[in-house]
């Protein structure tokens, strides 16, 4: 999957005329951010653990609990689910410290998407006063808007990012395939040898 500000870089470098270093300042890029994060990620067992692991017990407690036909919804739901289940009345400040450092660190990830791939597109660092400024506007937004209608908002922005990528992957994609091959050039021998080690290890 290619993210947006990489989906920019590669354009950018289409548009600058010099496809070869620029696949390989690309490569780089990429690879220093979303990519080499993904990469990293998965060798540490990380979207298992939050995308699988997390989301199971979530949804078990709340099941288990028989409150999800209770009407509430959202981080409602969760902080009643988890109080209810677990000793002490505590489960919903746990669930309360999660949810804001899950949004806090959403909120850095998604800008640093927007910023990085502001950049890329323009070729410069201009107007990201302008960019931080939409960005809180949004965040006041959100949070004085309904569960419902941030989550609309929130799948039609996604979507959204969709037909840019698309439209770069037609368009680029002996590049796209160039750069995945550096990318895995680098990056598999020396996730092999980790692996390699591990087993030593043991």
């Amino acid at each position: 999957m290619i993210s947006g500000g990489d989906g920019f870089c590669i354009c950018s470098c289409r548009l600058r005329k010099n496809s070869r270093s620029c696949n390989r300042n690309c490569s780089r890029r990429a690879g220093s951010t979303v990519l080499d994060a993904c990469c990293s990620s998965c060798r540490n067992g990380d979207e298992f653990l939050d995308t699988f692991v997390v989301c199971l017990v979530s949804c078990l407690i709340i099941v288990l609990s028989g409150l999800w036909d209770s009407g509430a919804e959202g981080v409602a739901l969760a902080m009643r689910a988890f109080s209810l289940l677990l000793p002490g009345n505590w489960g919903q400040y746990i669930v309360l410290c999660a949810s804001i450092l899950f949004g806090y660190s959403c909120l850095i990830t998604y800008y640093n998407y927007m910023e990085k791939g502001w950049i890329n597109l323009v070729g410069s660092r201009k107007g990201k006063f302008i960019l931080r400024c939409i960005w809180i506007v949004f965040i006041i937004i959100g949070s004085f808007s309904s569960l419902g209608f941030v989550w609309d908002l929130a799948d039609t922005c996604n979507g959204l990012i969709i037909i840019p990528n698309l439209i770069a992957l037609v368009i680029m994609a002996k590049q796209v395939v160039e750069i995945k091959d550096d990318f895995y050039r680098i990056e598999l021998p020396a996730y092999k040898e980790e692996k390699r080690l591990k087993k030593a290890g043991r």
